[in-house]
């Protein structure tokens, strides 16, 4: 993963490292990943809803939100090197997605959303609003599954 592109978890994560071999770090890493995955899966999270222009532009999964072909969902990944682990994505929407932010747009950008049929654009639309829909930390559920896994190690 190119470090512009990547988002996930490492902060919390870096203090298992001393405590945990690679090995329990790889299945404590794929158990906290597919946590993750579920909550695209489960749709649980208190996220804001898609918008009816989102909602009549996809082609699958028209109320889910952030799910239309389950691209960022699949891209969540662990990776445990030199006794540390990261969870994350290089999908280069998941960052802004979970951060939420502002998409400047430029003419030639409403000129290739207009030309690919994606969106039709106001010629005073300067910026894309995306809301923050929290989708990758550590919840209760999941420091609960890592205090196991450092009580196992003892």
């Amino acid at each position: 993963m190119s470090k512009q592109q990547q988002h996930g978890i490492s902060e919390p994560l870096q203090k298992l490292a001393d405590k945990l071999s690679d090995s329990q770090l790889r299945m404590l890493g794929i158990e906290l990943a597919q946590s993750v995955q579920r909550r695209f899966s489960d749709q649980t999270e208190k996220w804001k809803d898609t918008s009816d222009f989102t909602k009549s532009r996809k082609t699958a999964n028209k109320n889910q939100i952030l799910v239309e072909k389950g691209t960022l969902k699949k891209s969540i990944k662990t990776v445990v090197q030199n006794g540390r682990m990261y969870i994350g994505t290089n999908v280069i929407y998941g960052r802004i997605h979970d951060k939420g932010g502002k998409i400047k747009v430029t003419a030639k950008q409403r000129k290739y959303l207009h030309s690919s049929n994606i969106m039709h654009l106001k010629k005073d639309t300067t910026e894309i609003k995306i809301p923050k829909r929290r989708w990758l930390f550590i919840d209760a559920k999941q420091r609960k599954l890592i205090k196991l896994y450092l009580q196992k190690a003892k």
